[in-house]
């Protein structure tokens, strides 16, 4: 934070993902990766741990009635880095990216725009990859040592705090979330914050606040739009953390 640059010394990231997921399957993924991708792979991410996996289709028939419509044992090609603070995962349905240890958007850029670009050039022939939907998902989930767990007014913004306006006492809460989604043509920014609260149903004490940015665009994109839209999800993400934060918190952030 920013989430994402070099603007905070620390940040209160728990995941930050990036996700391609295919329409159709990619030819031979599920059998075996091609080598130029492992090649690849393994240069930033180590530590290769790939796994089986069961694939099925899901049929919902008008009675209702939920049936396995087809099956089959798949690859899913899985790379961590040396302290597995990043993982990349590569099935015939998608590909992501997901930091646990987050550092800059520059970071995860390259690496995940490198396999992007590698998994094009590959089934450049087949005209393989087509893309039904790409997102960007930043997970901040904000703890601190203080007493009273429900009282954030000295560093979120105040319009999000409203929704604990709806108890009568906000010690009895147990759980506080809300969700919006926002559409700003090309791109949907769905936002969920609250309190989850890690001892639930008990009542709250560890003062932590979610907040959990996805952007993203459901259609088919080329390997250009996704790398612009990697930038403009990245944009509309920090723009949004900064107007839900205080001052108090990016001081908490530099020091």
């Amino acid at each position: 934070m920013i989430i994402m640059g070099n603007k905070y010394k620390t940040n209160y990231l728990d995941k930050v993902i990036a996700r391609i997921d295919f329409a159709t399957p990619l030819p031979r993924m599920a059998e075996a990766q091609p080598g130029e991708v492992a090649e690849l792979a393994i240069k930033s991410f180590p530590i290769a741990e790939p796994k089986k996996v069961m694939m099925g289709q899901i049929k919902f028939k008008p009675t209702g009635e939920i049936s396995a419509e087809s099956s089959m044992v798949a690859n899913q090609w899985n790379y961590h880095g040396k302290s597995r603070e990043k993982t990349l995962c590569i099935t015939q349905d998608f590909v992501f990216v997901v930091y646990n240890k987050y550092e800059t958007f520059e970071k995860l850029k390259a690496d995940f725009v490198a396999i992007i670009e590698k998994l094009f050039e590959v089934y450049e022939k087949d005209k393989a990859i087509v893309i039904k939907r790409f997102g960007l998902r930043y997970i901040n989930n904000i703890k601190l040592q203080e007493d009273n767990p429900m009282d954030w007014s000295k560093y979120l913004n105040s319009t999000i705090l409203q929704m604990f306006a709806a108890a009568n006492d906000k010690t009895n809460i147990c759980r506080a979330l809300n969700t919006i989604v926002l559409n700003y043509g090309d791109i949907l920014l769905k936002f969920q914050y609250g309190m989850n609260n890690p001892d639930y149903p008990a009542l709250i004490r560890s003062k932590e606040f979610i907040l959990d940015y996805d952007a993203f665009y459901e259609g088919s994109q080329d390997k250009d739009s996704i790398i612009e839209n990697l930038e403009r999800f990245h944009n509309k993400i920090e723009e949004f953390f900064e107007k839900c934060i205080t001052d108090e918190l990016r001081k908490e952030m530099n020091t």
